[in-house]
């Protein structure tokens, strides 16, 4: 058995194959700098995985922190507020991280418009970037979020 970034290979003449590229089970996956190119041919078996690693959270971004911009309904533009978020521990390959809104804090004066963002994503953590426009006014936003990789 091989270890090659991250998966098992049971077959030692076939390559190890990545996890550093985002694969379902069962889908072809395309080769990376962690593995050789024949991997590419090769369909994944999930049960093959490595352990891998689960981190998650809720962050809690609202008016009290600095460059809260999302009560400025005078902004022409969408406005915005990027929250950083540094893993507790680095991940091999950068993770494939889902974000979701927990809780808003919105005025009842107008439509609501919120959208939330996992960006800037790498081995180390990522940005919350929560976003509205139009007359939209938003006191506080929270984000719940998970990061799965290897």
């Amino acid at each position: 058995m091989r270890l090659s970034c991250g998966i098992f290979s049971a077959n030692p003449a076939a390559p190890a194959q990545s996890a550093c590229s985002r694969t379902r089970s069962r889908r072809k996956m395309p080769s990376t700098g962690c593995a050789s190119a024949r991997a590419a041919s090769k369909l994944v078996n999930m049960s093959d995985l490595v352990p891998f690693t689960v981190i998650s959270s809720v962050a809690v971004l609202d008016s009290s922190s600095s460059g809260w911009k999302l009560l400025d309904v005078a902004a022409t533009q969408p406005r915005n507020h990027r929250f950083e978020v540094t893993f507790e521990r680095a991940f091999a390959c950068p993770p494939l991280v889902h974000v979701g809104i927990a809780g808003l804090d919105v005025s009842n004066e107008d439509n609501l418009r919120v959208r939330v963002r996992a960006v800037d994503i790498t081995v180390d953590g990522f940005s919350i970037e929560a976003e509205t426009w139009f007359n939209t006014r938003v006191w506080a936003v929270d984000v719940a979020w998970i990061a799965i990789g290897p």
